[in-house]
This record gives structure tokens, sequence and C-alpha cells, in this order.
């Protein structure tokens, strides 16, 4: 998994000015690789818990970003 370096914008949050193929792309990834650790083997960063957490409202699947969320 890699590290995120920007926080998600309205692209990603749903509502009316979300883009779908942004946001199809994001929930993918997520869900196939949340689970696996850092390629750094660093812990996760204050952004990248921001963008498991968008994860989780969007799908309440905490459980595919353990690694993120600790």
């Amino acid at each position: 998994m890699m590290h995120q370096t920007d926080q998600p914008n309205s692209a990603y949050e749903g509502g009316p000015d979300s883009r779908p193929p942004q946001q199809l792309t994001f929930l993918a990834y997520y869900t196939a690789v949340g689970k696996l650790p850092f390629c750094g083997g660093g812990p996760a960063t204050d952004t990248d818990r921001t963008w498991a957490k968008l994860y989780v409202e969007l799908t309440t699947a905490a459980d595919n970003v353990s690694t993120v969320l600790g």
C-alpha cells in the first residue's frame, strides 16, 4: 500500500461534486490493498487515515482498511 500525499476532495466524497470514475478507483484501491502493509513499512499518516475514514463512511467496510486504521 502506498502513502497518500493529498487530502481527499469533493470528487471523492459523494454528492453533487463527486466524480464517479475517481471515486470508484479510490474505492477499488482500498478494497484491494487496504489490509496490506505500507510499502515503506512505516505507519499510516494523518492523510492516510483521512482517506481510510472516507472509505469507511462510503462503504461501512472498516475491516478493508484495518492496516490504516489500526
